[in-house]
């Protein structure tokens, strides 16, 4: 019997360290991959973002983590080295007029950023107009060195690694020692606000199939990326994606890699819920992130689209509401027009679409629980309590995604969450203390495509 197990046992190992198979790019279905977006952190509002990426393999890999702002402008990027099991927390926080990276974590990040004398690195970031924005992971590789049933061998120390890039092997070769990735990253954003007492876990997007080659480079190379695909077709000089709907999958090909990504991306309409009963102090805020906007050049990527948003209430009825700054197109029932969005027909990759909220006066909109841009949008004498919310991407001619087999998908290449927040006020004041407390609770969940 415990030879029978023992042989199960190292049969299991064997299969645990063996890499991904590859395949088309396409949406993970359990939250890990080769390749993940964090769709919002945001520094605003009182918030802080705390972040972790986690290795869930028997061997060590490589990761790049790049934090972008709301712009599209890259603010950070390092690499990771996480062995077996390994993960790695920070924390996003304000600092002044812009932000910092906190984190007492021990895991190897390249390059080496200073500690204080308790062992605190503080990364600042360069001052940019957004303090919130998107995060993207991409896996490079694992440490290719383990035998089966071997022991587990472990990253060497951080210093080596530097030195393996300044006058080691990776100066010349910076795949040596790896293999592909094996799509078992994951990763999350959890927004913080300790003064209103709120919390939401951000929903991640993972991509599988992202890559079958090694994409290892040094801490500031701008690759390997979003645009970075490597998931050839059998018989072309191209991509493959793999896109899977209700009614089965099909697997196209595509002349540039990120096309490949942005198709598996693309939506024409995302659904949320939206609760604003005041008698819950209900509040919702949907938040879109279209994180391969930074990729479009003059290359031949171009994704652009008409936005707009349809609300409708628990009974699937359009709602129309009064609107003042927007025009609104005569809709005719029962399926509406969307309202036009002008606030989103920009280049910023995250916005927010509030609900009667008020900026602060001759000031542009930001949302009150998350500090985004954006546009809010009145319902005042809608009678409009609780429902869902469509937002509608009507893409440009000239920039709708077409594959090599001449089929068009439709959509833009993004991600939407919804924020809500309920609110019994204050609970009443500890006759001790005479605090009052805030009792507020807040969710966030992926708004569904369609």
């Amino acid at each position: 019997m415990k030879i029978m197990l023992f042989r199960i046992a190292m049969f299991s190992a064997y299969f645990l360290c063996q890499p991904a198979a590859a395949g088309p790019v396409g949406l993970s279905a359990d939250h890990q991959g080769q390749a993940l977006i964090l769709p919002l952190w945001t520094v605003e509002a009182g918030n802080d973002s705390l972040i972790t990426v986690r290795n869930n393999s028997l061997l060590p890999v490589a990761v790049k983590v790049r934090i972008i702002d709301g712009d599209g402008f890259e603010l950070l990027a390092f690499n990771l080295y996480l062995n077996d099991d390994d993960s790695w927390t920070g924390a996003m926080s304000a600092a002044g007029g812009g932000a910092e990276l906190i984190s007492t974590d021990e895991s190897c990040v390249l390059p080496r950023f200073d500690a204080d004398a308790s062992g605190v690195t503080r990364v600042g970031l360069p001052v940019s107009m957004r303090r919130s924005g998107y995060i993207e992971i991409v896996e490079m590789g694992y440490h290719d060195v383990g035998l089966v049933g071997g022991p587990r061998v472990q990253w060497s120390t951080c210093s080596d690694l530097a030195e393996r890039f300044e006058t080691g092997d990776w100066a010349t070769d910076p795949d040596s020692d790896l293999g592909r990735p094996q799509g078992v990253t994951s990763a999350g954003v959890r927004i913080i606000d300790v003064a209103d007492g709120g919390m939401v876990s951000v929903p991640t997007t993972a991509l599988d199939g992202f890559s079958d080659i090694v994409q290892h480079s040094a801490p500031d190379r701008p690759v390997p990326n979003l645009s970075t695909a490597h998931a050839p077709a059998a018989a072309l000089d191209a991509t493959e994606s793999r896109l899977c709907g209700s009614h089965g999958c099909r697997v196209l090909s595509w002349e540039l890699p990120v096309e490949a990504v942005a198709s598996v991306l693309a939506a024409p309409r995302l659904r949320g819920g939206v609760t604003v009963n005041p008698a819950i102090g209900a509040q919702t805020e949907l938040v879109i992130t279209r994180p391969l906007k930074r990729y479009e050049s003059d290359s031949g990527f171009a994704l652009g689209a008409d936005v707009g948003l349809a609300l409708y209430d628990r009974e699937g009825r359009f709602v129309e509401p009064d609107l003042q700054t927007v025009q609104l197109s005569p809709p005719p029932p029962p399926k509406a027009t969307p309202i036009d969005l002008p606030a989103l027909q920009t280049d910023d990759a995250v916005v927010a679409i509030a609900f009667d909220q008020h900026g602060g006066d001759g000031q542009a909109f930001t949302s009150s629980l998350l500090g985004l841009p954006g546009e809010s949008l009145s319902l005042d004498g809608t009678g409009f309590v609780a429902g869902h919310a469509e937002i509608r991407f009507n893409e440009f001619p000239e920039s709708r995604l077409i594959s090599l087999e001449g089929q068009s998908v439709r959509g833009e290449a993004a991600i939407g969450i919804v924020v809500l927040q309920f609110s019994n006020g204050t609970l009443e004041a500890d006759p001790a203390t005479q605090v009052s407390v805030l009792s507020n609770y807040r969710t966030a969940e992926a708004m569904t495509r369609r």
